[in-house]
């Protein structure tokens, strides 16, 4: 069985931990997205694409257009 509320919690810690930590950033939004949390997932993404990864802003404008 897939945990991704787990999954959601360590990617938290692990932001709190490391606030640059842009894969934690990423990969929780990949995991909100799942859930159809999606509100969640694009503050996530847009930090994500602040620090360096340029694929979230591609995720951005399928699940966060307006």
């Amino acid at each position: 069985m897939l945990d991704f509320e787990g999954a959601i919690k360590d990617y938290t810690i692990a932001v709190a931990l490391n606030p640059e930590f842009a894969e934690a950033f990423y990969n929780r939004a990949l995991t909100l997205i799942y859930l159809n949390r999606n509100a969640e997932a694009c503050f996530d993404l847009s930090s994500a694409g602040e620090l360096g990864i340029v694929e979230a802003y591609n995720v951005i404008k399928r699940y966060c257009g307006k």
